[in-house]
């Protein structure tokens, strides 16, 4: 699989895992205060930094393990965001779900993906306006609330 088709799968979690620890506690209306929210997304980019290795050389239980997780952890996010941010990362847990689901349809086999139409349909997905605004904004909220470098 080819490197650009990685970062295609990991989009999802990639855009989330910008954030980072916050130095803030003011609470955003309607969420977890943002020094929470931040440090929920630290111990998540934590272990997405720890899972990433399974693409060094992917095996289906390395990707299943990897990707459930992942996926439990940003439905953990999905609970109680900021609602500065809460619809993007809605966004993120939606995209999430169907590249889990697409996996299971393909047993975590990442070459059967790779060549997969749902695929091809999800990463047009990914790099259409929605998802690069929820990305973006999310990638904003690390900088602006979190202080945190931009994703370079």
């Amino acid at each position: 699989m080819n490197k650009r088709s990685t970062t295609l799968l990991l989009g999802a979690f990639a855009a989330t895992a910008l954030l980072g620890a916050c130095s803030d506690d003011k609470k955003s209306s309607g969420g977890s205060s943002d020094a929470a929210y931040c440090a929920q997304i630290k111990d998540y980019k934590t272990t997405a930094d720890s899972l990433d290795s399974v693409f060094d050389n992917p095996d289906s239980d390395g990707v299943k393990t990897a990707f459930t997780t992942m996926q439990a952890m940003i439905h953990d996010l999905d609970k109680n965001p900021p609602a500065k941010i809460a619809s993007d990362v809605h966004a993120m847990t939606t995209a999430v779900d169907r590249i889990v689901a697409i996996f299971e349809q393909y047993d975590w086999d990442i070459i059967a993906l790779s060549t997969a139409p749902e695929f091809a349909e999800l990463s047009a997905e990914l790099d259409g306006e929605a998802f690069t605004t929820a990305s973006d904004n999310l990638e904003a909220y690390s900088v602006d609330v979190c202080g945190l470098p931009a994703d370079s």
